[in-house]
């Protein structure tokens, strides 16, 4: 610095520090992102999104996000201004698998952890929460997997936990819970109040509204989880401005490998035609919704318990009225309640299928004993795949070798959705049949 004192840098919300125009050029280079646009229908020119993710303060000062300590000089004062807010914790009523303590051991910082469906993101993360010993925000995008973390802190610590959403703001308790559509609203209010900050489905935060809020909290430790470390958009490159270079990646555990098995439809989905017409052609044709229904009451009478995969609601419930008394339905439109009780159904072995909409089924419902998925609809997002698939490869007692159904459809386009598909399964190292 030119007055002689020593250059500083600040860590809260986001680092602030001094800068000279040396520092000035390599943090603008380290945070500044080019990443390839994804243009349907565009096949002779490439577009890119610029991201800048640093912020000027002033003339002689930037701030850069929380996670980029590695690009403070070594010469630099740190002054650490994060909130710690130590509160105590009952001791947990269930323990850790030996999968699980490998990463809780390690874990003593801001981090992200990426884990498959069925190792338990949920529950050693509420072990970890308790090890930092701090009062803990736990950050959830929907209402249904805010009540499912309420639900795992009461069968691990038997204690009552704060809300913030749905008309309530709670938070005198040492675990609090909100979704990000509520915690945006009053983030200047509560950026103080935790130690902890526990992300869940934490692919979501380069999205606007979730890198709005983590910049805004000031808690010593951030915990990103999510089952999958890639983003369709590309943006999955931002994750470690979030959560630093800390990346737990346990193995498989917990789980058993699927079988695919392909059926070819014969079906052309409507060339030329947008992507939610083509499915509404698809998915509102009765011989279709036949086909469905029957290949599902062949994997019950063998004795899989079935998941039905699509995004229309009048679809699934359509199919299940064709299956007949052994099918539910889950969508959106299902209460915590009714979910809970149609999940205990299947469990219980009253039903044996679920007629399932994507977006719940994709992120954070489980239902450990379903051992067949069948893929109605074409997913063309890898990380969307492997969270479904994955809800049907949780070890349960009694269980079938899980099995997925890929409904191929035979146009242009479509072949090369298959092959996409397929070749995501041959990167899993899983047996495809039928192909």
């Amino acid at each position: 610095m030119e007055n002689g004192l020593m250059p500083k840098a600040i860590i809260s919300n986001r680092i602030y520090l001094d800068i000279n125009p040396q520092l000035q050029q390599t943090l603008v280079k380290a945070l500044t992102y080019k990443i390839k646009k994804n243009i349907p229908g565009a096949t002779h020119f490439t577009q890119f999104e610029i991201i800048k993710n640093y912020k000027f303060v002033g003339q002689n000062a930037m701030s850069i996000p929380v996670g980029r300590q590695d690009l403070i000089p070594l010469d630099y004062e740190i002054i650490d201004k994060r909130i710690l807010n130590e509160l105590p914790f009952p001791n947990p009523r269930l323990a850790l698998r030996d999968s699980q303590v490998e990463v809780y051991n390690e874990v003593d910082d801001t981090c992200f952890i990426n884990a498959l469906v069925g190792w338990g993101k949920t529950f050693c993360a509420l072990h970890i929460a308790r090890k930092l010993g701090q009062k803990t925000l736990i950050v959830c995008h929907n209402t249904m997997l805010r009540d499912q973390w309420a639900d795992e802190v009461e069968k691990l610590y038997g204690m009552p936990v704060g809300q913030i959403g749905s008309g309530v703001f709670d938070i005198d308790h040492s675990i609090v819970i909100g979704n990000i559509q509520t915690l945006t609203k009053v983030t200047a209010k509560i950026s103080k109040e935790f130690g902890t900050v526990i992300i869940d489905e934490a692919h979501h935060c380069p999205a606007t509204t979730f890198t709005a809020f983590i910049d805004g909290m000031y808690a010593r430790y951030k915990i990103g989880l999510s089952g999958t470390m890639s983003r369709k958009d590309g943006k999955h490159i931002l994750f470690k401005d979030f959560f630093g270079p800390k990346l737990y990646q346990p193995p498989v555990s917990n789980t058993m490998t699927p079988t695919v098995q392909i059926i070819k439809t014969g079906i052309a989905l409507a060339q030329g035609e947008p992507w939610v017409k083509k499915m509404n052609i698809l998915l509102y044709d009765e011989d279709y919704q036949a086909i469905i229904a029957r290949i599902a009451d062949l994997q019950i009478a063998k004795g899989h318990k079935v998941l039905i995969i699509a995004d229309r609601v009048e679809f699934l419930q359509r199919v299940g009225e064709l299956i007949g008394e052994q099918c539910v339905c889950i969508t959106g439109g299902t209460t915590y309640e009714e979910r809970n009780e149609l999940k205990r159904q299947i469990e219980d072995g009253e039903k044996s299928c679920i007629a399932g909409s994507r977006q719940i089924f994709a992120e954070g419902i489980s239902v450990n004993i379903l051992s067949c998925v069948i893929l109605a609809a074409p997913i063309a997002n890898d990380a969307t795949l492997e969270q479904i698939i994955g809800r049907i490869m949780r070890q349960h007692e009694g269980k079938l070798n899980p099995l997925v159904i890929d409904m191929n459809f035979s146009g242009p386009a479509d072949r090369k959705q298959n092959r996409d598909r397929q070749a995501f399964y041959s990167r899993k190292g899983w047996e495809v049949v039928g192909a």
